[in-house]
């Protein structure tokens, strides 16, 4: 997770300041920052991070310093300006409005959106159906539910004991 947010800060910030090999320096107030940041947000947001969740992140905390003349210069920042715990706050705290300006941040910078491979579960795609089925089992609600969702199978115990069944076919 540390060396996936290191190479999405490194390649966002690369395009900010126009220095396509800009690598962050390893020393020991950096490392520092980037196992703090790693710990924290895997912590707070257990199993939903991905590159996604990291690249929305980062150009979040970039926006945010993007017309502001900082000491560095116009939008230049500090790595623990972008993953520190005040970085983290102003995360949790953001406003309805966030993606939209992130997305737009996002186009004119011309960083392509983040597309990952998903893995589907046939088990548990199954189980949640079954689930669904026994909500409503055999009650007007229940019939709606299922023909609106394609929930019908006609292996299923919950569709044969089904009153129903016969309207799902």
């Amino acid at each position: 997770m540390l060396e996936l947010i290191k190479e999405v800060y490194e390649y966002i910030y690369s395009i900010i300041s126009s220095n396509p090999d800009f690598e962050i320096v390893l020393n020991k107030q950096n490392k520092s920052v980037l196992e703090s940041f790693t710990q924290q947000i895997e912590q707070e947001y257990k199993g939903s991070i991905d590159e996604n969740f990291i690249q929305a992140f980062i150009l979040y905390q970039f926006l945010y310093y993007d017309d502001k003349k900082t000491r560095l210069g116009r939008g230049r920042v500090y790595l623990n300006w972008i993953l520190g715990k005040k970085a983290i706050e102003r995360w949790k705290n953001k406003n309805e409005y966030w993606f939209y300006f992130t997305e737009e941040y996002r186009k004119r910078l011309d960083i392509p959106i983040v597309v990952e491979k998903q893995v589907v579960d046939y088990e548990k795609v199954e189980l949640h159906k079954q689930r669904e089925r026994k909500r409503f089992l055999g009650t007007p609600q229940g019939f709606l539910h299922c023909h609106e969702l394609v929930l019908f199978d006609k292996y299923s115990k919950e569709c044969l004991s089904c009153k129903f069944k016969n309207n799902c076919k």
